[in-house]
């Protein structure tokens, strides 16, 4: 028996992932921060994809990028570009994961001291929707462990979301269309769990750092029904945790809760908690 952790943006932000840039800015693992470097080194492709998420709608931040097929305005060329930068961006963000980040922070330092040596073991895996290698450099675990559902600095992919009905994603399972980034994503973890954690049940499955919206919450109803039968507790440890409790995040709330009623009724038991897995809800 063992753990599965699906990991979000959440994770690296509770490991202060991070570098500054030559402007002297604090440049994370968000994507509106990648879009700083982007508008700094390629203009143009920065101000062609802008406009695409303009036409979207002008609230729509760079963090959603998914959400929208912008490669479409690109040249060949500046697709590659784009790649470069990509690449660049996550392979400066995996040099500076460090323990020092964040070893003055007592709350994140206990975070990381509970997970190295209270829950973390030989038998975790990880499904990390993160580019970054925060967990292999900080917690020394080894590939055969962790998907990294987006790539890494070697090869990083941006998914398109596009339309997605859960409902109808889990009543027709096998009606698979690869063009879609969430069948496309089925097929994967489902040649995942069949090679590398075929004999392997989940004691638990705790979903870390997730921003429980949009292509996230699309991807992790689409996980949650692949392990269906594969584990039966989910623990939901979010970063926000204090915001959560003093409702100052209602979106955040109302979208975790919508995921335990679709969810409670598959044969899980979902448990909303923070990283004391005191309940949160």
């Amino acid at each position: 028996m063992a753990n599965l952790f699906i990991i979000g943006n959440g994770f690296d932000f509770q490991h202060n992932v991070h570098y500054t840039n030559s402007n002297n800015e604090k440049i994370t693992t968000s994507l509106d921060d990648f879009s700083k470097e982007l508008k700094k080194n390629c203009p143009d492709i920065f101000d062609k994809i802008q406009d695409s998420l303009n036409k979207v709608d002008k609230k729509v931040s760079w963090n959603n990028l998914e959400r929208i097929k912008f490669m479409g305005n690109l040249t060949e060329d500046q697709r590659k570009l784009f790649y470069d930068q990509l690449k660049r961006w996550v392979r400066k963000l995996d040099n500076n994961v460090n323990y020092k980040n964040f070893e003055n922070d007592n709350k994140k330092l206990k975070e990381f001291l509970r997970l190295k040596n209270g829950i973390f073991d030989e038998k975790t895996y990880f499904l990390n929707f993160n580019y970054t290698r925060t967990i292999e450099k900080l917690y020394g675990y080894e590939e055969k462990n962790i998907i990294h559902i987006h790539g890494d600095s070697s090869c990083p992919t941006l998914a398109y979301s596009g339309e997605f009905n859960p409902q109808r994603q889990i009543r027709e399972q096998n009606k698979i269309d690869f063009r879609k980034p969430v069948d496309g994503f089925r097929n994967i973890l489902g040649n995942w769990l069949q090679n590398k954690v075929r004999e392997t049940n989940f004691v638990n499955i705790y979903v870390y750092g997730f921003s429980f919206y949009g292509a996230d919450l699309a991807y992790l109803w689409t996980i949650l029904d692949c392990l269906r039968d594969k584990g039966k507790v989910i623990k939901v440890c979010n970063y926000q945790a204090e915001e959560i409790k003093k409702d100052k995040k209602p979106n955040l709330r109302d979208n975790i809760i919508r995921t335990v009623k679709n969810y409670s009724n598959s044969g899980y038991e979902i448990e909303i908690v923070d990283f004391e897995e005191n309940s949160l809800i």
